[in-house]
């Protein structure tokens, strides 16, 4: 099972992937460093209710949206 997920500096560009809710077990995920833009997937904090660490600095993202998901 999927526990830590590192893919900072991977040039990665896009949305971040719904997919990632799939990964229940995920304590830590980083994104940081890469060209994701747009919005967090709408629901994927909830299934992620193990997460302790998240890096997405260094991206895109839409603010509005990150405020909205953490809550």
């Amino acid at each position: 099972m999927v526990q830590s997920i590192d893919l900072s500096k991977n040039r990665l560009s896009g949305g971040v992937p719904a997919t990632l809710a799939g990964c229940k077990n995920l304590y830590s995920l980083d994104l940081s460093a890469n060209n994701l833009t747009g919005a967090l997937p709408a629901g994927l904090f909830p299934q992620l209710d193990v997460l302790t660490s998240l890096n997405i600095s260094g991206n895109e993202l839409d603010e509005d949206i990150l405020q909205t998901s953490v809550h």
